[in-house]
């Protein structure tokens, strides 16, 4: 019983099984709902690598079967099919796979104004293509099975450790189940932007595997009914790699990004297309603005290659001040010596181009936007306690 003096009476009379719960299946639904397709979780990937600082950015479609043998269990074998890759060359730090793991909405780059993620969330779409994620970086792999229906004991996540298990919580990956790592180190090895896997060695780089959800997975799944065919993604590849020499305009570290096809287990990785870029500075007008020249490099499937010459204009940040930049095409075609610059429409970037209507100007502008959570929309909602004012243009 409470006291004159206000001490909370017992919980014990009152029936507390009504509580605030969400599922986290529930969570990952909503949040792939607001991002949108699948060519959105390859640009927030490259988002993601590139706030790690990872120079190259790598997607490949691997069609390959790999053995059901050696697996953490039964379940697993339906992973081994169908897959796609997404790599970079930087590797997960420990705040990383907290944020990705313990701490999911919960960005720990939120007040970093060098980096592209504020919300946490970016990494939940690759949930809109595969129910289980597979995730190797350093020494650890982890294995992501939010409905509990892979794994032994209906376990959500297993942490495995690729060089020597440190204490009982971790799983030796390589003696116990080396049917986990073959998918692994056969792509690693057959791809020549990654670096290849050794058995129980460090990998310098972060590799995601996501079984794509095939229609059987798609009828019992509480994430998403979208499942896929390599027929039917090798078209969001094609998306992906007609905007990939844009996304290039604007990244702060990463630099080339390569897209590739495997067919099997024993065939190398087809290149289907790879863009880079190389900057020079430029005199420059004014001490607040930097002048620079982008040469985009481009290598198609039929081994053709062609050029573009970008001339960009940097404010870099100071003082607390985000940086932000204007990118125009000088040419699209520098063999042929054209007299008239290139039609662009122009969008605008927050370092990934956001899909909003075009602003009418045959340039690019990027800025680092207070942007929605889903990164659709430029926030100019109301009690923002000022902060809107960042979007208006000085």
């Amino acid at each position: 019983m409470a006291s004159s003096a206000g001490r909370p009476r017992s919980t014990c009379r009152w029936d507390t099984r009504l509580q605030h719960r969400e599922k986290f299946t529930t969570c990952i639904r909503n949040n792939i709902r607001d991002y949108g397709s699948a060519s959105t979780c390859l640009k927030e990937l490259l988002a993601n690598a590139d706030d790690a600082k990872a120079t190259h950015f790598t997607v490949c479609l691997d069609k390959s079967c790999y053995t059901t043998d050696g697996l953490l269990c039964e379940g697993m074998a339906v992973l081994q099919g169908l897959a796609l890759w997404i790599c970079n060359d930087a590797e997960f730090s420990q705040d990383n796979w907290t944020s990705y793991t313990l701490n999911v909405g919960e960005s720990a780059k939120a007040s970093d104004t060098e980096t592209t993620g504020k919300f946490g969330k970016g990494a939940l779409t690759a949930y809109s293509l595969a129910d289980v994620i597979q995730l190797l970086s350093g020494n650890h792999l982890l294995t992501l099975d939010p409905h509990g229906t892979h794994q032994p004991d209906k376990l959500e996540s297993i942490f495995g450790n690729l060089v020597r298990p440190q204490d009982e919580h971790f799983v030796d990956v390589a003696n116990d189940y080396p049917g986990q790592l073959e998918p692994f180190l056969a792509f690693t090895k057959q791809c020549p932007s990654v670096p290849t896997l050794a058995l129980k060695g460090h990998y310098p780089g972060t590799l995601f595997r996501l079984a794509l959800r095939t229609r059987a997975a798609a009828q019992a799944s509480m994430i998403s009914s979208n499942s896929f065919t390599a027929e039917q993604f090798v078209s969001t590849l094609h998306t992906f790699l007609q905007a990939a020499p844009d996304l290039l305009l604007f990244t702060r570290h990463v630099k080339r990004i390569s897209v590739y096809i495997k067919e099997d287990v024993q065939t190398p990785c087809t290149l289907l297309h790879e863009c880079a870029v190389t900057t020079s500075s430029l005199p420059s007008v004014t001490q607040t603005c930097q002048l620079q020249q982008l040469n985009l490099s481009l290598q198609h499937a039929d081994s053709s290659k062609s050029h573009k010459i970008w001339l960009r204009s940097v404010n870099p940040s100071s003082a607390g001040r985000p940086e932000g930049g204007v990118a125009v095409l000088l040419n699209d075609d520098p063999a042929a010596g054209a007299n008239a610059l290139p039609a662009v429409a122009g969008k605008v970037y927050s370092t990934m181009a956001l899909p909003l209507e075009g602003t009418c100007l045959p340039v690019h502008i990027n800025g680092a936007f207070l942007v929605s959570a889903d990164r659709r929309s430029i926030w100019t909602g109301e009690g923002d306690g000022g902060q809107v004012s960042g979007n208006a243009f000085d």
